[in-house]
């Protein structure tokens, strides 16, 4: 209590030169907090990146249908633009999910056994076509979440999902 009452007197007595004074010394005191660091968990981003996905698929007499995983790329980057849903009658669904199931993101793309082809007729004129393949490789391009266990490829003709199988994204 001493040294504050010294203080309070040489403040009086010499109040403009140790005005400044006292002000830095505030000033320094003041800026010189310690920050205070919280404790807890940081929200992790729900993107992990972007993912390629490499399928065949085959629909014969012989063997039935089937759509294979052939190859899955991880990049972490973004998308730069969202390629919009293909709203044909027949389609395949494409659907991550997590662990327990839960669906966290889906793409239609168009059907790759259906193609619909142009070529010149013997009259020299444009004509359309619509062919169905027995078997075909596609590609698939959307964005990865954290969560993400499972990729579900669902076939969808006439807007009636006709196949569903599912594969393990990550080993």
């Amino acid at each position: 209590m001493k040294i504050f009452s010294l203080f309070v007197n040489l403040l009086f007595v010499n109040q403009i030169r140790i005005f400044p004074f006292v002000l830095v010394m505030l000033l320094i005191f003041v800026s010189c907090k310690t920050a205070s660091v919280k404790s807890g968990s940081v929200a992790k981003d729900p993107v992990e990146g972007l993912v390629f996905l490499t399928f065949t698929m085959r629909n014969d007499t012989v063997s039935g249908k089937e759509i294979r995983l052939t190859g899955k790329t991880i990049v972490h980057e973004r998308l730069k633009a969202v390629t919009p849903d293909s709203n044909s009658p027949n389609r395949l669904v494409i659907t991550q999910l997590n662990s327990s199931g839960k669906k966290l993101s889906s793409v239609a793309v168009d059907h790759p056994l259906f193609r619909r082809v142009e070529f010149a007729n013997d009259q020299g004129q444009f004509q359309s076509k619509e062919i169905k393949l027995t078997d075909a490789e596609f590609f698939v391009r959307v964005t990865l979440y954290a969560e993400t266990e499972y990729i579900q490829a669902e076939e969808e003709l006439s807007g009636m999902t006709t196949y569903t199988t599912k594969f393990k994204l990550r080993d």
